[in-house]
């Protein structure tokens, strides 16, 4: 599953499907986060706009609408992101094979993901 070129409304076609493992849509819940929250700035309305925003009113942030789509915690949503770098990052390092594997279900660690923090947490 490629998703490094997708626009968010691919990953958003792949969320919706029934036969998606656990850790696919882990994956592909953090990398809506990843490639979402980087975009600043978010909808603030303007003169042209039907519904205005008050000047300091409060910009729910990524984690937050992303867990509110899904029914999950916006806590869930950053451990997702985790999830989906620690999966790139091993097939970078192993293959897109051992990648598969792993969204598949057929590797079942918590282990790469704490390694992955302990790597990069330095």
């Amino acid at each position: 599953m490629q998703t490094a070129g997708l626009p968010e409304t691919a990953w958003a076609g792949h969320l919706s499907r029934r036969n998606l493992t656990d850790e696919k849509r882990t994956y592909l819940i953090g990398k809506a986060y990843s490639h979402r929250k980087n975009r600043h700035g978010g909808d603030r309305g303007n003169q042209y706009t039907d519904l205005p925003r008050a000047q300091n009113e409060h910009l729910p942030k990524t984690a937050e609408r992303i867990a509110e789509e899904h029914g999950i915690s916006r806590e869930s949503v950053k451990r997702a992101e985790t999830y989906a770098k620690a999966v790139d990052s091993i097939a970078e390092n192993l293959g897109e094979e051992v990648k598969q594997k792993i969204l598949s279900g057929e590797i079942h660690s918590p282990d790469f993901i704490s390694l992955f923090n302990f790597k990069y947490s330095k």
